[in-house]
């Protein structure tokens, strides 16, 4: 690494103001602290995954590199558990995912890690674990401003549908509350990041330089995929909610048209108990009552043994 002292000394206070933050929604969680007015607060999984994305930032930035990677693999965990979850629904309590007896009102009664917020922190968190300060390798550092790009992008992608996609933003890309802030967050570690890598040497420079145009147009790439799934998952989500509607009319006018012949027969049922029934006044009634409804075909009388007696066609 590049001899620039005041450089990682930047790097580090910008992971400690990330881990600092974090760790002021984690008391804030546990009422021990009020959150700050006016600003979403972050959810508490997304909280302790910038805890510790902030250590390991400005671990590696100290070249304490196996603090840094042992922090960068909490994020990594909770993304990849949020993403197992989403794709598995059911089998992993995200509610949160890190609950403890420790919280106010239980496990269970708290909002999940967003889904692309867990997109952000896999790559980001890999780039923090792969990341080695003394070590020099070209190969090594590229696939670190990849995975590091990555991560700015879909970063980039949650801001701005955190602030100013709406509600729309918020059910295509499943989206729970406080991505405002944790965008910013993780545009910070991701930027991080790419800070250190622009301390490496001149060969590495080199190589990444080279690289460029490729790491930028897979990180577009992958922003592509994920504004694919999420439009792909929105349309079935429109189209089953619209097959539910029709199917709910379908059932409301059967009920109703069903309803109103059983009434009918009700009826006639009724006046066969109130008056004397006779042959002609029996048919005569039942085809005035049920001479409307093209669907009887025809209503008959049955003595006490079950014997058709009268018919009306």
């Amino acid at each position: 690494m590049r001899s620039l002292p005041w450089a990682a000394g930047v790097v580090v206070l910008l992971g400690l103001v990330v881990t600092v933050t974090g760790g002021w929604y984690v008391i804030s969680w546990h009422e021990m602290a009020q959150p700050p007015q006016g600003v979403e607060r972050v959810q508490y999984d997304t909280a302790w995954a910038f805890v510790f994305g902030g250590m390991a930032l400005a671990a590696h930035a100290l070249r304490w590199r196996v603090v840094g990677s042992a922090c960068a693999v909490v994020p990594i965990l909770l993304g990849v558990l949020r993403l197992f979850a989403y794709g598995l629904p059911g089998v992993i309590d995200v509610h949160p995912m890190m609950g403890n007896p420790w919280l106010p009102y239980g496990t269970g009664n708290y909002n999940d890690m967003s889904v692309l917020t867990a997109l952000v922190f896999v790559p980001l968190g890999c780039a923090l674990a792969a990341f080695e300060p003394k070590a020099k390798s070209a190969t090594r550092s590229v696939l670190i401003t990849l995975l590091a790009a990555i991560a700015l992008a879909l970063a980039s992608l949650l801001l701005v549908a955190a602030w100013t996609g709406g509600s729309a933003a918020s059910q295509w890309l499943f989206l729970t509350g406080g991505e405002r802030l944790g965008a910013l967050l993780s545009l910070l570690l991701a930027g991080g990041v790419l800070a250190l890598i622009l301390l490496r040497s001149e060969d590495e420079q080199r190589a990444i330089r080279r690289w460029t145009p490729g790491i930028v147009w897979f990180a577009a790439f992958v922003c592509t995929l994920v504004l694919w799934r999420a439009i792909s998952v929105q349309q079935a989500h429109y189209i089953d909610s619209g097959t539910f509607l029709v199917a709910t009319d379908v059932k409301n006018r059967i009920e109703r048209t069903l309803g109103a012949r059983i009434r009918q027969l009700e009826r006639l049922a009724e006046r066969s108990q109130i008056y004397e029934m006779t042959q002609e006044r029996w048919e005569r009634d039942a085809a005035t009552l049920l001479a409307e409804p093209p669907e009887f075909q025809g209503v008959g009388w049955a003595d006490e043994n079950l014997t058709v007696r009268w018919a009306v066609p």
